[in-house]
């Protein structure tokens, strides 16, 4: 009687691992197939920019605190999604106005934490945003 319910334990343990297994080979495909997807309908313009700045610059105008804290309120976002918009825009009217532009699209990637504000660990969880 023992033996029996041992088998059949280790039966059930034995499809729990191979129904994990099948989740986690599906989630590959579709991972991989996403990839795929992603690589194939997007447009690459490897084209370096005709002028490039020879050095650094740098200009500063400062904004209120408090007026970036109401445009989050009215727009129902966070503060830092308030300075990336204003930072990619100042950065897409300077493209513009150097020619360096090479496309109507103005993309680039915004990482982004996944951390719990108490967590410290050393390990990397940062997934990029296209904007």
């Amino acid at each position: 009687h023992n033996f029996t319910q041992s088998w059949q334990l280790v039966l059930v343990a034995i499809l729990e691992l191979l129904r994990s297994c099948g989740l986690f080979i599906f989630g590959l495909i579709v991972c991989i197939y996403n990839a795929i997807n992603f690589l194939l309908h997007t447009q690459w313009s490897l084209k370096a920019p005709s002028k490039s700045l020879p050095h650094q610059i740098g200009i500063s105008e400062s904004i209120a605190i408090s007026s970036v804290k109401r445009i989050r309120k009215a727009f129902g976002t966070s503060f830092n999604d308030v300075l990336v918009a204003c930072a990619a825009d100042a950065l897409e009217r300077h493209l513009l106005a150097c020619g360096s532009l090479l496309d109507n699209r103005f993309m680039f990637m915004i990482p982004t934490s996944l951390r719990r504000i108490d967590d410290w660990s050393m390990s990397n969880e940062v997934p990029l945003y296209f904007q």
